[in-house]
């Protein structure tokens, strides 16, 4: 594969448009040209009403053809998050599952490590009931709302995945949440962004992989105390108190 970049594209383009502009720019025959693929996206909107697209790419050609380009190949990074399996006696505790919380409890799922999650709020759907109980006739339960429950204080404000870090763990990150079924589209968009109409299947997802690797989950249920290697945490509708016997303690709780 070569990359080619700062590729200016009409905001209708299609994919035919797309084997024109780089053969035109490799100038070479447009059926050299085996594949295309997004690895970046932006939109231009700076001098209007010229509006358009900016996009990095990479081209597959033929491999006689590609042999020509070698200052411009380019090889696509390893996206997948790897863990080695390890043994350990107690579980981990996991406080919170909100993006921090999950990929935490998924490490330590992946690694055969049997977690315990303890989230205040509710699962995502019985959490959704609340948050448009609140929004449609302003009643609030503080423990299962925008800010708290599974998924983060992000499932219910619209799933916007920006930040300044330039890190190949934040690509890795992104690359798990589209396996677990956000669009494609975030992999190379400059500002991704899933909409909380699918974050919800995202973090189902995660979920039930948590599960089916052996990790447990505590929804409405809040996180006390840890003495002596007991983490205490209490159930925020019959006041159950819980208590786990743990060496590993994650406080992944946000803003709270």
């Amino acid at each position: 594969m070569i990359k080619l970049e700062q590729i200016k594209v009409k905001i209708e383009y299609n994919h035919q448009d797309l084997v024109k502009i780089c053969a035109k720019t490799l100038k070479i025959d447009e059926k050299s040209i085996k594949n295309i693929e997004i690895l970046k996206k932006s939109i231009d909107a700076r001098r209007k009403p010229d509006i358009h697209y900016i996009l990095t790419l990479g081209v597959n050609l033929e491999k006689n053809i590609e042999e020509k380009f070698k200052n411009l190949v380019y090889e696509k990074p390893n996206l997948n998050l790897e863990y080695e399996k390890i043994s350990y006696p107690k579980s981990p505790v996991v406080v919170g599952f909100g993006p921090s919380g999950m990929f935490a409890s998924l490490a330590f799922a992946r690694m055969g490590l049997n977690p315990i999650i303890l989230e205040q709020g509710k699962k995502v759907d019985e959490r959704e009931k609340d948050v448009l109980a609140f929004w449609n006739e302003r009643k609030i339960n503080k423990y299962s709302n925008a800010q708290f429950g599974e998924g983060g204080a992000g499932t219910f404000s619209d799933g916007k995945l920006n930040t300044n870090v330039n890190n190949i763990l934040c690509k890795k990150a992104i690359y798990e949440l589209y396996k677990f079924g956000a669009p494609e589209e975030i992999l190379y968009l400059s500002k991704p962004h899933i909409g909380s109409d699918k974050l919800k299947n995202v973090v189902k997802n995660i979920r039930n992989e948590i599960i089916s690797l052996g990790g447990e989950f505590f929804f409405s249920t809040k996180f006390i105390d840890y003495k002596n290697g007991i983490a205490t945490a209490q159930n925020v509708e019959n006041n159950q108190i819980l208590n786990f016997e743990t060496d590993h303690l994650v406080l992944c709780v946000g803003h709270s």
